[in-house]
């Protein structure tokens, strides 16, 4: 395993070898290239000796390494090391992964309250409509229209938390059409 890291701000790609790294990033060049192709990689070496790359990780090199080749016939790693790699990567990943689904939990929960304290506002709002004596009938509906237009948006909003959005053609004047209908 051999990790390097971007230490530039920006992309460094790598044409000829089909390379990319993201500023800030690491790659295994091992499993990217190959150990014998990276190290005799004229980019690479002057990726290094610019300070655009830093070695974060190198083991000794593999016996034979070779990308993508498995067992004593592929000239690879040999499947129990491999097997042992995946496996490691897995755990990593669960692990990531479970750090990230707590961390969403966590901000679900709080947009939950959030969405709860609209709501009792909204209804707060509406109770102090309805016992308003000074309003006139139209009045009272104009504003309770409004309550109800604003409640539906926040809903609207929340149903579409995390999904990518295309506004609806039209759908959006047909609901405010229909709100202002009620009001005569």
């Amino acid at each position: 395993m051999w990790i390097a890291r971007n230490t530039t701000r920006g992309r460094l790609r790598f044409p000829g070898l089909a390379l990319t790294i993201a500023p800030g990033a690491e790659v295994d060049l091992d499993c990217a290239l190959g150990r014998s192709r990276a190290e005799q990689s004229n980019q690479i070496l002057v990726a290094f000796e610019e300070g655009y790359l830093e070695t974060v990780r190198k083991d000794p090199a593999p016996p034979a390494a070779v990308r993508g080749g498995t067992g004593a016939a592929g000239g690879g790693l040999d499947d129990a090391r491999l097997a042992a790699r995946l496996e490691a990567f897995k755990d990593s990943l669960r692990g990531e992964l479970q750090q990230l689904r707590a961390a969403l939990a966590g901000d679900v929960r709080t947009i939950l309250g959030g969405l709860r304290v609209a709501r009792d506002r909204l209804d707060e709002q509406r109770r102090r409509v309805l016992a308003d004596q000074s309003l006139s009938e139209a009045e009272i509906r104009a504003r309770l229209a409004f309550l109800e237009e604003q409640e539906m948006e926040l809903v609207r909003n929340f149903d579409a938390l995390g999904r990518a959005h295309a506004p609806e053609a039209g759908g959006e004047v047909a609901a405010k059409a229909d709100l202002l209908s009620r009001l005569g």
